[in-house]
């Protein structure tokens, strides 16, 4: 990855950051859930 390259990516994460702090949380609070299937108590699969 060059400079250019470089400081594009930076602006891209900076721009993400910033729409993300002041626009995103904002609107949905500080919860965020990961849902993902857990095994069965039972059969343990």
């Amino acid at each position: 990855m060059n400079r250019e390259q470089s400081s594009e990516v930076l602006k891209t994460a900076t721009a993400q950051r910033s729409q993300w702090l002041h626009g995103y949380r904002d609107s949905f609070g500080f919860l965020c859930q990961v849902l993902r299937k857990t095994p069965d108590m039972t059969t343990g699969k």
